[in-house]
């Protein structure tokens, strides 16, 4: 790991508040079971021979999956430790996955406006047991 560069991030914010991180992971990506198992045991080292044990565990999509999950389960079981999983940067696999899904999202929902503006101005209201008279299409008004 010692001839990789270290990874670096920059988020970036629009206007509106919406944001994008831009990812370079260098060495993050390359951790294997090995690197994983040497960074326990130093956790395990720090936890045991400090002053005060380590208590919380934080890991984050910097790292492979796996390792994280590897390194969750040891430190909760055996040392007892809270672990969160904050899932940042979410991959882009799932962020475009979640923009298909909003389009979708938004293609129903204005379909069920349509619906409705069919409903309310051409199908016959019946008001206090009355049958009125069909009114025609207008624009709904919103």
């Amino acid at each position: 790991m010692s001839s990789c560069a270290t990874g670096t991030a920059q988020i970036l914010v629009t206007s509106k508040g919406d944001n994008v991180i831009v990812v370079v992971p260098g060495a993050n990506s390359k951790s294997n079971d090995l690197y994983i198992d040497e960074s326990i045991a130093v956790l395990e080292k720090l936890h045991i021979h400090t002053e005060s044990p380590l208590r919380v565990l934080l890991c984050q999509n910097e790292i492979p999956i796996e390792g994280s999950v590897n390194m969750m389960r040891y430190c909760s079981n055996v040392l007892n430790m809270i672990t969160i999983f904050n899932p940042a940067p979410v991959p882009a696999s799932l962020s475009l996955l979640h923009t298909e899904r909003e389009k979708e999202r938004e293609r129903r929902q204005e379909k069920e406006r349509e619906q409705q503006k069919h409903l309310i101005y051409n199908v016959c209201p019946v008001v206090l047991g009355r049958v009125c008279r069909p009114r025609q299409s207008l624009p709904l008004v919103t």
